[in-house]
């Protein structure tokens, strides 16, 4: 099971400092900690807000209808947004089978003339809950990005940050396989191609 620090220690291990196995191996204020601490929970949600989203991280919801009535004709239906405290961002928007394009998004509520939606939304999830080869993502960023201001070593940012785009390219390729590839649709290109 990998944890937030366990995930600390090894980026402050690959920079020189000895390993930790909890947070009271280091005193109240000590500025290596608080640095890492922080740079933890930004880079995290950087990274899975990024780009395509993380299929580990994903996770599917059905909206539920509001009893509020649109002030306007243009929409039917009210529905409620997901209150994960942990939503990072919102991907897809879907009837159960076919993602819709006639709604919108007015603060925590979705617009609709379908009462049934269903969402697909990026999460934070726990430590516990990484795969493999984000965690290794994770340790080589918060590294690069902890290098300088605890080490003051430019080649250790490089090595660091060289380390962390390798990392990235595998983990979005082991990621993509945990979903099935999108179909072409048929249409110019398609006809282009394929006639």
């Amino acid at each position: 099971m990998t944890s937030k620090v366990e995930i600390i220690s090894e980026a402050l291990n690959l920079l020189g400092l000895p390993p930790i196995s909890s947070t009271a191996d280091f005193p109240g204020n000590n500025p290596a900690w608080n640095a890492a601490n922080k740079w933890y929970d930004r880079l995290l949600s950087s990274i899975l807000g990024d780009g395509q989203p993380w299929r580990f991280a994903m996770v599917t919801r059905q909206l539920s209808v509001l009893t509020q009535t649109p002030t306007t004709d243009e929409w039917t239906y009210i529905l409620q947004i997901p209150t994960d405290p942990n939503k990072i961002l919102s991907y897809r928007v879907y009837d159960g089978i076919t993602d819709i394009k006639d709604y919108a998004i007015y603060e925590d509520k979705i617009y609709a003339n379908q009462n049934v939606l269903y969402m697909d939304y990026t999460f934070e999830p726990t430590a516990d809950k990484f795969p493999k080869h984000f965690t290794l993502l994770l340790i080589y960023e918060l590294a690069a990005h902890l290098s300088m201001p605890i080490t003051q070593d430019k080649s250790l940012l490089q090595l660091w940050s060289s380390a962390a785009r390798a990392q990235t390219l595998k983990a979005r390729a082991i990621d993509s396989k945990q979903a099935p590839s999108e179909p072409l649709p048929y249409g110019d290109l398609f006809y282009a191609h394929f006639t």
